[in-house]
């Protein structure tokens, strides 16, 4: 008899937190900051235009890592500034020229 009183309370304990988090996590919804699907749509538009309007940077690197596959992973620059890059098919030491798109490096290899 002990132990059903037990386990009854228990289960109801069990409840009464359960539910007491979602009526806590409910009533704090109004300071939570959400987006609509047309903000999404502009903000992803305004995103666009800035990089179309961006002024392409080319920089003249050299390959210092790669990765298994002859990927160039990152450069250095004549400053001697190491930055990651995305060049396909060119291998450490290979000279290579980069253009800036956006926030992303994409370097070609020179011959």
């Amino acid at each position: 008899m002990l132990r059903t009183i037990s386990n009854t309370c228990g289960g109801v304990m069990a409840m009464l937190c359960l539910t007491s988090t979602l009526a806590l996590a409910q009533s704090q919804s109004p300071s939570w900051h959400y987006t609509t699907p047309p903000q999404i749509k502009a903000q992803a538009q305004q995103q666009v235009q800035g990089f179309a309007q961006a002024p392409s940077q080319s920089r003249y690197m050299t390959c210092t890592v790669n990765d298994r596959h002859g990927n160039c992973t990152a450069g250095v620059g004549t400053d001697g500034q190491v930055i990651a890059v995305i060049g396909e098919n060119i291998q450490t030491g290979d000279h290579m020229t980069c253009v800036s798109v956006g926030n992303v490096m994409h370097c070609t290899l020179v011959r």
